[in-house]
């Protein structure tokens, strides 16, 4: 489908977009002393890109020119994230962790990291699945160092981004070489095309995969690339942690299932 009549069904992301422009305004105009109406604004936000993703959600459809799909696999995970983050934000609400003042850009973060995640659920191209994961991994640093004044936070921060990058790059080094073998970067393509080339290269394709695992490894801090996960999950703010460990790591590995299922 191509990029206009796409737009129709990118319906949920749009939300999210627009909700987390409308957080930043109302925290602009309010001044930061309206903390809980900002995370009451967010919730709604939430509330309706749910609405929208079950309205989509029915159609089975690839989105603009094959980057993203629509169907029950992208779904499911949506949901899912979308109940880890309102869960995530009434934790908020109650935390003496966050500074009042800072509560907006707290809030639109965590609304803008739904839409990479929305983005990595759909995504059936690997160029799509990296730049949303990448979307996901700059947000998710700015939120596990959001408590300035705490040097373990920053620490955090710090530590998240260096072994962030390790792994971008292991991960697009193995997804290069997947894409200079195949000449494609639809998952649907390589998946029909990297039989035929194992058979013939088993051991560039073997480097390639592990590569890629390897970074996808350090991502969702397995075993044994999860050296960072402690530091990082104590230096940050009690109800992000709980939103790594809820959602963010099973939604990096969307692309692995997605790729499996094609």
């Amino acid at each position: 489908m191509g990029n206009l009549e796409s737009i129709r069904y990118f319906t949920p992301e749009l939300v999210l977009v627009v909700f987390a422009i409308l957080v930043i305004l109302f925290d602009l105009v309010s001044r930061g002393q309206t903390g809980k109406g900002i995370a009451y604004l967010s919730l709604a936000g939430l509330l309706v890109a749910t609405i929208a993703v079950f309205i989509v959600g029915t159609v089975d459809q690839s989105l603009f020119l094959g980057m993203i799909r629509i169907d029950g696999f992208a779904t499911f995970f949506k949901i899912i994230v979308l109940i880890a983050t309102a869960v995530t934000i009434i934790f908020s609400m109650v935390s003496n962790e966050l500074d009042p003042k800072a509560q907006g850009e707290y809030y639109a973060l965590l609304i803008a990291i739904n839409l990479g995640m929305f983005l990595m659920a759909s995504s059936t191209n690997i160029l799509m699945a990296y730049l949303s994961l990448e979307t996901v991994s700059l947000t998710s640093y700015i939120l596990a160092g959001f408590l300035t004044r705490n040097p373990r936070s920053s620490e955090a921060a710090f530590k998240y981004i260096i072994y962030g990058a390790i792994a971008s790059g292991t991960m697009l080094f193995g997804l290069s070489l997947i894409f200079g073998m195949t000449g494609t970067t639809s998952m649907l393509q390589i998946g029909q095309q990297l039989p035929e080339i194992a058979s013939a290269y088993p051991t560039a394709v073997l480097i390639s995969i592990i590569f890629i695992l390897a970074g996808v490894g350090y991502k969702i801090a397995s075993v044994p690339f999860h050296m960072w996960a402690p530091d990082v999950y104590e230096g940050a703010p009690i109800p992000i942690t709980a939103f790594f460990v809820r959602s963010l790591e099973s939604c990096r590995i969307c692309p692995v299932y997605s790729s499996l299922l094609f």
